[in-house]
Order: structure tokens, then sequence, then C-alpha cells
């Protein structure tokens, strides 16, 4: 019982913190407290590391405002364990591609599009945090294919 309320005030929570998000600049300081606060939860093991997915995928679209936090969120991920951190942003990547497809209302994506652009942008972002080290990335890559 106690396991459900908390599961679906998780959910409340992640549903509040995308809509505030998605609204725009107005309130930048509360959005920056709200995702702060929701990035804590994930750093304490609160939520799972996976459900940092829901908001890195807004890593590049709101840099300007939220990517020090952001950032932060996501090496900090990757310190805590970085296996689950490769599947946050496999699952962050995904969401995108999924979103681009269903608005395009097309079955594959243009390569050549703005939005893949995006894409392609995000993923390279998500790459430098995990550096060059093939030894230390290769079980994270393996994960990943």
């Amino acid at each position: 019982e106690a396991v459900k309320k908390l599961k679906k005030r998780r959910d409340q929570f992640l549903h509040d913190v995308n809509i505030i998000l998605s609204e725009g600049a107005s309130g930048v300081e509360l959005k920056r407290s709200l995702l702060a606060q929701y990035c804590k939860m994930v750093l304490h093991g609160v939520f799972p590391i996976r459900d940092a997915s829901f908001v890195l995928r807004y890593y590049c679209e709101f840099y300007t405002d939220f990517g020090d936090i952001l950032k932060q969120l996501l090496y900090k991920c990757r310190d805590l364990n970085f296996v689950a951190c490769a599947k946050a942003v496999t699952r962050s990547l995904t969401d995108v591609y999924e979103s681009i497809r269903m608005n395009t209302g097309l079955e594959f994506v243009d390569p050549l599009s703005d939005a893949f652009h995006q894409l392609r942008d995000l993923a390279k972002r998500f790459a430098v945090a995990f550096g060059n080290d093939h030894i230390k990335n290769r079980e994270a890559v393996a994960v990943v294919h």
C-alpha cells in the first residue's frame, strides 16, 4: 500500500515537472527549484536513475535556463552507476526520437531534418559526459547496444 502511494506521488511529480519544463521561461526560479529537487531525489535513490531520462531529454532544449542542473545530474548519475546512467541516456534519446517520429507522422525520421539534427546534438552532448576512456565505457556501451 505504501509503495503504491509512493509510486503514485512520484508519477504525479514527474507529470508536474514535465508540464513545468514544457511551459516556457516564466517563473524560471521556481522551475529551477523543482528541477533541482527532482534531481536530488534521483541522486539520493528515491527515484531510480532511469527516471532521470524524463528530464535529460530536455538537456539541449532548455540548456540556457537549466543546463547546469541537468549537466550535474548527468555527471553524478554517471558516477553513481555507469550502466544505469547509460540506460537513462539511451531512454532519453529513444523518447526524443519517438516524439519526433510521432510529430512527423512518418515511420522514419528524415536524417536531414532540423529535429533530427537536434537529436544528434543531444547525443553528442551526452557522449561528452561519458568521456573517451574506452575501457571504462566498455560495459555501458555494451548495454546500450
